[in-house]
C-alpha cells in the first residue's frame, strides 16, 4: 500500500510540474523581450531568428498532441543550447522555454537534424569565379590586402563532445571540444575544422590554406 501511494504521489507531481510547465510556455513569447536579451539569448537578431524558423519548418515535423511544443519554441531552445554552451536542463528551465531535459535533448537532435540538411545553402565555399572576384574586392576594400577569399579566425569555437569514433581530434591545445572556423569577409562561415590541436598546428594548417588559395 505505501509503494501503491508513493506512486501515486509522484505521478500526481510529475503531472502537476507538466502542467505548470505548458502554462508558462503558452504564454511566454520569446519576441517579445528586448533586442539586445534576445540576442544574448540566442546570438542571432529576431528577424534572422524568424527566417530560419521559416526556413527549418518543412523540415520539422508538425507537431500532432494539442500541448505539442511549437517548432518556433523548439528551434528557439535549440538555438539558446547551442549559444549558452550550456547543460539541457538549464536551458530547458529557462522561463522562456519551461520544459524538461529529456524534451530538450529530442528537440536538440530533431533541430540539429533539420540544420544540418540545410547547412550546403548556408555554408559554402565560393566557387564561381564572379563570386570569387567579388570576395576578393571585399577584402581589398576593408582591409587592402589583395586575392584573399578566406580567412582563419585563431579563437576555437566551442562546441559540445562529439559523438563520434575519433572524439579526440576534435579536443584542442587547452583541452576543450571545438572547430576551428574559416569565414569570408562578410563574416559568413565557409567551413568548419576540428583536426588542429595545437598552435604549432595552426600555423601549419593557415599555411597550407594559403597556399590553397594562390592556387
Amino acid at each position: 500500500m505505501d509503494n501503491l501511494l508513493v506512486i501515486l504521489f509522484m505521478r500526481n507531481r510529475n503531472n502537476t510540474m507538466l502542467r505548470i510547465r505548458r502554462g508558462l510556455r503558452d504564454v511566454s513569447d520569446p519576441f517579445a523581450i528586448p533586442e539586445n536579451e534576445f540576442r544574448s539569448l540566442y546570438r542571432l537578431s529576431r528577424e534572422a531568428v524568424q527566417i530560419l524558423i521559416d526556413d527549418l519548418r518543412p523540415l520539422l515535423p508538425a507537431p500532432r498532441r494539442r500541448h505539442a511544443t511549437p517548432v518556433q519554441l523548439q528551434v528557439l531552445s535549440a538555438l539558446n543550447f547551442i549559444a549558452s554552451g550550456s547543460y539541457q536542463k538549464r536551458v530547458g528551465q529557462d522561463y522562456l522555454s519551461c520544459m524538461s531535459q529529456p524534451t530538450i535533448s529530442k528537440i536538440l537532435r530533431k533541430v540539429v537534424n533539420a540544420l544540418n540538411i540545410l547547412m550546403e545553402q548556408w555554408i559554402k565555399f565560393p566557387i564561381e569565379e564572379n563570386e570569387i572576384q567579388r570576395v576578393k574586392e571585399t577584402y581589398w576594400t576593408r582591409t587592402q590586402f589583395p586575392g584573399i577569399i578566406g580567412a582563419i579566425d585563431g579563437t576555437h569555437v566551442a562546441i559540445v563532445s562529439p559523438n563520434v569514433e575519433r572524439e579526440h581530434l576534435y579536443i584542442n591545445r587547452k583541452l576543450y571540444h571545438s572547430l576551428n572556423v574559416l569565414l569570408n569577409a562578410r563574416r559568413k562561415s565557409l567551413e568548419g575544422i576540428s583536426r588542429i590541436q595545437s598552435s604549432g598546428r595552426d600555423v601549419c594548417y593557415k599555411a597550407k590554406r594559403c597556399l590553397a588559395f594562390r592556387r
